[in-house]
């Protein structure tokens, strides 16, 4: 088995894991709406920012890169530098 997190992986578990949430509800569901509120609360003024400078094209995504850190060598699963509150 791969040790790789990727898309692949999570795509090849979504049967499994939209039965899961069927049988444990979400506990915060305010963590599934993403709106005004959220990104407020548990998004960093400076990746909003440079969200919203890639969607206009005056950044790319190495700049976004720089909001994260490699917690595992070699692997792209990353910790993001997010506040929580």
């Amino acid at each position: 088995m791969s040790t790789s997190l990727g898309a692949e992986y999570w795509d090849g578990q979504a049967e499994t894991l939209k039965k899961a949430w069927q049988l444990v509800p979400p506990l915060h569901s305010e963590l599934y709406q993403f709106n005004h509120e959220f990104i407020t609360k548990y998004l960093s003024p400076e990746f909003v920012e440079l969200g919203e400078a890639l969607r206009r094209g005056s950044a790319n995504e190495t700049a976004l890169k720089t909001l994260f850190r490699e917690v595992i060598p070699g692997q792209s699963l990353a910790v993001s530098r997010f506040h929580l509150p």
